[in-house]
């Protein structure tokens, strides 16, 4: 009973395997709930362990998060497929329960040549499999950080929304900021496309003075400054790119467990600028202010209110032992 038992079940793991591998691997999109989300979400979770380490340890544990997500996933992939062949092996009596019996099978030094040859080609395939994963978490990183580095190369700093718009704006011309507020809102659907399919890849540390967070709230920032100020001004596209970073935001919050304080009002960044300077210098840089100071700070803070206080809580949860780069998303 005990053979039969585990020939069903190894029978069973082997394709339960490879279903993962494929949707993991192959499929558009990574379910939710998988091992790799799990180990992420815990990993979070467990940073108040991190911050009783050594700063440089902290800062060690922090960098390799993403790391640990990745060989815990492969590890556990090669042990269960591997388990599963031996498990039928065992019940068809092709060698015995003791480590000696088990890699004397395993190096084809008795029966079962044929299940040993298909046991090799499965962790073959498996290790490229594992490879072709790790290819493309490459490049959805690249993907990621390459914009970072080219906003932080022009000497912003998130929250410099106004400031980007100046660098943008060339009088009243609106063809750059439409070219951006497109790029930006592509770009931002790649970072949650990304993570969905990724999801160490939120563990991963920014190469730059800005993390994603930090950039996806200056991204918004403009829009929704735009949209406040001068609402029949402002280019068709701001509003779109408002909406999508909203939904992408806070399901990267979401994902992770991360539930901000409700609040009317968010300042988060910009705590050190009114909002009548605000709009002196948005005005300054070509954009033609069509609202008074209260209207557009209402209008302002009902978009700014959905994104900036889950971006700060993004910022504080995935940035915890990393060292301050610049001040704080929001």
């Amino acid at each position: 009973m005990a053979r039969v038992s585990c020939a069903v079940l190894g029978g069973l793991l082997i394709p339960c395997l490879w279903t993962g591998v494929l949707i993991t691997v192959f499929t558009p999109q990574q379910l939710p709930g998988g091992f790799s989300h799990a180990l992420s979400r815990w990993l979070l979770s467990s940073r108040s362990v991190t911050a009783r380490l050594p700063a440089r340890l902290a800062l060690l544990v922090c960098h390799l998060r993403a790391g640990l997500v990745l060989a815990a996933a492969a590890t556990l992939w090669l042990v269960l497929d591997l388990l599963g062949f031996l498990l039928i092996a065992w019940s068809f009596g092709l060698m015995t329960g003791n480590p000696h019996a088990v890699l004397t099978f395993l190096a084809g030094r008795g029966d079962g040549a044929v299940l040993v040859l298909l046991i090799w080609t499965s962790l073959a395939v498996l290790l490229a499999a594992v490879v072709a994963y790790l290819l493309r978490f490459a490049t959805a990183y690249h993907d990621r950080e390459v914009l970072l580095l080219r906003l932080s190369g022009s000497g912003l700093r998130a929250p410099d929304a106004e400031v980007m718009l100046a660098q943008l704006l060339h009088g009243s011309c609106q063809d750059e900021l439409v070219h951006a507020f497109a790029e930006w809102e592509k770009w931002l659907l790649d970072v949650d496309y990304n993570h969905s399919r990724h999801p160490a890849l939120l563990l991963m540390p920014p190469v730059s003075a800005m993390s994603w967070e930090q950039a996806a709230v200056m991204m918004l920032d403009t829009a929704a400054l735009v949209g406040a100020a001068a609402p029949r001004w402002a280019p068709p596209n701001a509003r779109n790119l408002v909406t999508v970073g909203i939904r992408i935001v806070q399901r990267a919050a979401e994902n992770l467990g991360v539930v901000p304080p409700h609040t009317e009002v968010s300042l988060h960044g910009r705590e050190e600028r009114g909002f009548s300077e605000t709009l002196e210098l948005i005005g300054g840089s070509g954009v033609k202010v069509e609202q008074d100071q209260q209207t557009a700070w209402n209008t302002f803070q009902r978009a700014r209110t959905q994104y900036a206080p889950h971006a700060a809580a993004l910022h504080t949860c995935l940035d915890a032992g990393l060292p301050v780069r610049s001040p704080s998303a929001g």
